[in-house]
Parts: C-alpha cells; structure tokens; sequence
C-alpha cells in the first residue's frame, strides 16, 4: 500500500502556494513549445506564490531570470512542507543542478541566428542537457503539486485551446525564422543533424 502526504492550507481550495499542474502535460508543453513554456510555468508558481503569502514581488522578473531565483522557490516549497516534500539537500543539489544545466541549454542558442533556434534546440535536448532540464522541472512539479494536496496536478492535466493556440503559434513562429534566415545544408550538419549532405566552401 502506498501512502501519499498531502498538506492543508488555509487557502489552498482558491489560492494554492504554488502552481498546480500535471508534470506530464508540462513535460509535453516545454518540449512542443521549444523551452519556452519554462518562463511561463516559473511565471505562474512565483504568481501563486506572491498571492498566497501576500508579498509584493515580480513573477515576471523572476521567471525571466530564473537561475538567480529557482533557489528561492525550492526553498520556500520547503518552509510550506515542513521540510517533508523537499528536503533541505535537495533544494540545494537540484537548484545547483538547475543552474548548470539551464546555461548549458541557454548557450547553446546564443551564438546562433534567430533561425537557427530549431537546430540548437534539438541539438541541446540529443546532447541530453535539454532533457534533464526538464527531468528536473518534472520533478520540482511533482513535489509543488504534492505541497498542494494534488500530487499528479488532476485539477490541471488536460491540453486546453489555449495550449494549443500558443503550440501552433510557437511551431508557426520558429518555422517562419528558420526559412527566412536561410538555413542551409552546411549549418545542419555543423551541428550534426544529417549525415547525408555535402559541404562545399568557396
């Protein structure tokens, strides 16, 4: 028999301390929207967060800069959990972890053009980093979701009009810069994608 630990708040039927959601359907969301849906995930938690404890901060800032404060949030889902869904160690070691892998993703898209997004994101989740970032993400939900009484995010597990509003206009978006920047055969394959073209240099 397995036993799950649920914590009671005084607000969490209307304001629960963090953002709920199932870690599969952020799984797929971060995948099918490039990485992106990071910054609105990040976006929604400190939201949750600033209205629950009545503090005034900016979800925004922080989600935009979240290496500098992914700390924080593990650490303050610690304080709500007594200590219980995410102990002292692993707000250290997985906020650490974060960090790393986070630049890692990050700059494997700065030294390339708009248009080459697609290829440096793929190119970052083969190499691995992309997809322990998530693993991580995935984890951190799953300990939010169980501080809120929702272990699996059953209040919020299906793909709405909106998730595939921001799908489509995310694919529309990247595929429209890819062709427009001109990306060519010899940029795949310095990245590694294909095995079949031929690189000619003048």
């Amino acid at each position: 028999m397995t036993v799950t630990t649920t914590y009671e708040f005084e607000n969490c039927e209307t304001a629960p301390p963090f953002y709920v959601v199932s870690p599969v359907k952020l799984l797929l969301l971060t995948i099918f929207t490039f990485g992106c849906y990071n910054v609105f995930w990040l976006y929604q938690n400190w939201k949750a967060y600033s209205k629950y404890n009545e503090k005034k901060i900016s979800p925004l800032f922080r989600s935009i800069f979240a290496p500098f404060f992914i700390y924080d949030l593990l650490k303050s889902a610690r304080e709500h959990g007594d200590g219980k869904a995410i102990s002292d160690m692993a707000v250290v070691i997985v906020s650490m972890a974060y960090i790393i892998l986070f630049f890692i993703v990050g700059f494997s898209l700065v030294p390339n053009p708009m248009g080459h997004l697609i290829i440096s994101f793929h190119f970052s989740y083969l190499n691995g980093t992309g997809l322990l970032l998530i693993g991580l993400m995935f984890w951190i939900q799953w300990r939010l979701n169980i501080i809120c009484g929702d272990e699996f995010g059953k209040s919020n597990d299906k793909l709405s009009i909106e998730n595939f509003v921001w799908i489509g206009f995310m694919w529309v978006a990247f595929t429209s810069a890819f062709i427009w920047s001109g990306a060519n055969k010899e940029e795949a394959a310095k990245w590694g994608l294909t095995t079949n073209f031929t690189v000619t240099k003048d």
